[in-house]
């Protein structure tokens, strides 16, 4: 039975307290039936994102002697993996600074002069997590400035490939960094594969026959030696 209905009913029934008492009962009733349910407020969110604690980054030994001597400088992209303990596990290039040496150098040097904190889900608890960053190799003693060819090599240049059927274990687009020798591709490094191992090599071989390399005309800056590239496979009608 209802709760405020047998207030309602013993005011009409004792009638010694007249019509103001009985409005009064049935008022009180029908706020009881009336009121909200009170509903728990959720506690606030503890989740966070993986942080970086640097212990110390590049100094002038850390620079690979031949991009040195070439004057090669310029930013990689990278994506680093962290686990719940705060252990970086995996590392990669997303995105080329122009030039071969640098890139190879930097998630070997991150991961050996940083530390991280790991992400955490809402309940507080730590997770692993993917962490994405940029790292900037400047000559020492030169100009800080962006160097452009490093926006042109690490921007995917893209390539679509179509096959009769794309195995299910495609899971995405394959990225690629081609490393040239002048004007010949000498290596292609997958740094994330699409989820199958064939479908990367058949990658490799199409950049490499298909991408040049990239070309300056600024007589200033050195001439790059890799690249980005993305290439997707989708199934051909």
């Amino acid at each position: 039975m209802d709760m405020a209905r047998p207030v309602a009913i013993l005011a009409l029934a004792s009638g010694k307290w007249g019509k103001r008492s009985m409005v009064l009962g049935l008022v009180m009733a029908l706020a009881m039936q009336a009121a909200p349910a009170v509903q728990d407020t959720p506690p606030p969110s503890k989740a966070r994102k993986a942080k970086t604690r640097v212990i110390s980054w590049q100094t002038d030994d850390d620079y690979p002697a031949d991009a040195l001597r070439k004057h090669q400088a310029g930013t990689v992209k990278y994506r680093m993996t962290i686990d719940a303990t705060g252990k970086a596990i995996a590392c990669h290039v997303t995105g080329s600074s122009g030039y071969s040496a640098l890139d190879e150098k930097t998630c070997p040097l991150i991961v050996s002069n940083s530390r991280y904190e790991p992400a955490r889900d809402d309940a507080g608890k730590d997770i692993a997590s993917d962490l994405n960053g940029t790292f900037t190799w400047s000559i020492p003693g030169g100009a800080q400035t962006p160097n452009p060819v490093s926006a042109l090599a690490s921007d995917p240049l893209g390539l679509t490939i179509g096959l009769q059927a794309v195995p299910k274990s495609y899971a995405n687009p394959a990225l690629l960094r081609l490393v040239y020798a002048g004007e010949q591709p000498k290596a292609c490094a997958v740094e994330i594969g699409t989820g199958n191992a064939k479908l990367d090599a058949i990658a490799c071989d199409q950049a490499k026959a298909q991408v040049g390399p990239l070309k300056v005309d600024d007589a200033k800056l050195a001439q790059p030696d890799s690249r980005t590239v993305e290439v997707q496979f989708e199934a051909t009608k």
